[in-house]
């Protein structure tokens, strides 16, 4: 938490702005700012590697099985029953 806490100050946030946040506020923050400090530092790598005469490889994309996909909207329905919202998928009765 503390390396996170001082990313917030590092990118400007102070005492006060900190303290005004819920703990979810302040979690989905730490992880924005952190998330686009790992996205600078990438890209200086990329022009840094590009510099020496390096190539820089594509990103592979996985794509997801129809099973898993299928598998993530059972748990959504179960996660929207959980919550008491009564909802079927099509062809179900």
């Amino acid at each position: 938490m503390e390396s996170a806490m001082g990313a917030l100050f590092s990118s400007g946030w102070n005492l006060d702005n900190v303290l005004a946040l819920t703990w979810e506020q302040l979690s989905f923050v730490v992880y924005a700012v952190q998330m686009n400090k790992s996205e600078m530092i990438g890209i200086l790598q990329e022009t840094i590697v590009l510099s020496m005469g390096g190539k820089i490889e594509k990103k592979k994309k996985k794509k997801r099985s129809k099973k898993s996909r299928k598998a993530t909207d059972e748990q959504k329905l179960m996660a929207l029953k959980a919550m008491g919202i009564g909802v079927t998928r099509e062809g179900d009765s």
